[in-house]
């Protein structure tokens, strides 16, 4: 590959690179101004927190790009090998959030089980707050107690209609699953940006260094005087 098609791929790339960075911020936002959750009755289980890691990945791949662009107009190989580093330690640390998730994925279910019904119990003995908070919840995700009307036997006023036959856990579990597929599927789609980008910028330095070894003046020999 010649030395200017190599320099328009890395910007070709950074442009990609900086897209992927507008749909994390731009699903982050959503998850911000998205109050479908559960935080009124298990506060750990917000989406902010999600939102913010989205917002701030977003941010930081503006800032790469950056370095990617400006390195390749520069010519810098420097400036290159600092995007090259961070493409690699974004990269295991995709890996490892990746591999993180699918291990405790069931765990997060099963501690998301304890805390509800933590709260419905408080709820059926009285405490209003969460009573408030499980009708909210329970209209806003058309579904009923942890796991049916059964959670709610012997309390009148539950807020549930009778067709309601799901459970606020299988809710929670369909909503977390909906999360991690759309945050996988952007994972995935920048591990593979990642890797090109990778390739390019060790591409680039090398035609760099190349070129530089090939237009810089021969060092004279200085044998001294005798």
């Amino acid at each position: 590959m010649g030395y200017a098609c190599l320099r328009f791929c890395v910007f070709f790339f950074n442009i990609l690179f900086f897209l992927s960075g507008v749909a994390l911020c731009g699903y982050g936002i959503y998850l911000r101004v998205d109050e479908d959750d559960y935080s009124d009755i298990c506060e750990q289980y917000s989406w902010v927190s999600a939102a913010n890691l989205c917002i701030a990945a977003g941010a930081l791949i503006f800032f790469i790009a950056a370095f990617g662009c400006i390195g390749a107009a520069m010519k810098s190989s420097a400036l290159l090998g600092f995007f090259f580093f961070f493409l690699l330690l974004i990269f295991v640390l995709e890996l490892a959030a990746g591999v993180t998730a699918f291990v405790y994925r069931t765990e997060v279910v099963d501690e998301a089980e304890i805390c509800l019904n933590g709260t419905i119990r408080q709820a059926r003995d009285g405490k209003g707050t969460y009573q408030d908070a499980w009708k909210n919840v329970q209209k806003e995700f058309d579904c009923c107690g942890v796991r049916g009307h059964a959670d709610w036997e012997g309390f009148a006023d539950h807020n549930c209609e009778d067709t309601k036959n799901d459970g606020c856990l299988d809710k929670f579990e369909d909503k977390s699953t909906e999360f991690l597929l759309i945050i996988g599927a952007l994972c995935i789609g920048l591990t593979l940006i990642e890797i090109l980008g990778m390739i390019l910028s060790i591409s680039l330095i090398l035609k760099i260094n190349k070129e530089k070894k090939k237009y810089s003046p021969e060092p004279k020999e200085d044998y001294g005087k005798f």
